[in-house]
């Protein structure tokens, strides 16, 4: 099972451009071997706010920041990765039991995540000392 920081995968969006605009698509088993069952966004949080803190027991992530920047934070208790996401065709691949933590770097960040698990406060680990005893480190 993927577990360590080195095992989260930073993922080049195809992007089309034209004059309507630009499009940005991202399928399930094309762009990334995942089936999302879920999807949020975050926004209008403050520059500098730091949200997240917490790991998910099972499901995967695809996190991305289309507009403004953010750094995602990843532990796996060992080790620690920032990977800077500022533009729309970056996105960060977060295997499950991973720790993370968003910091927004501009007050307009628009945050989207898709996960492969619908929503349940059982699938969240959100104490530290928690998630070390889960991943067998003391």
């Amino acid at each position: 099972m993927k577990s360590t920081v080195e095992d989260a995968e930073l993922i080049s969006l195809s992007k089309y451009t034209d004059d309507r605009g630009t499009l940005v698509p991202i399928e399930s088993g094309k762009d990334i071997d995942l089936v999302f069952k879920r999807s949020f966004f975050v926004f209008d949080v403050p520059r500098g706010q730091t949200r997240g803190y917490h790991a998910h027991r099972s499901s995967e992530q695809l996190l991305m920041c289309p507009m403004g920047r953010c750094t995602v934070i990843l532990r796996d208790g060992k080790r620690s990765r920032e990977i800077v996401l500022d533009s729309p065709e970056k996105a960060v691949y977060v295997p499950a039991m991973i720790w993370n933590e968003i910091l927004y770097e501009k007050n307009e960040c628009f945050f989207l995540a898709l996960t492969t698990e619908t929503y349940s406060n059982q699938e969240y680990v959100s104490e530290w000392e928690e998630f070390m005893k889960l991943k067998g480190i003391k």
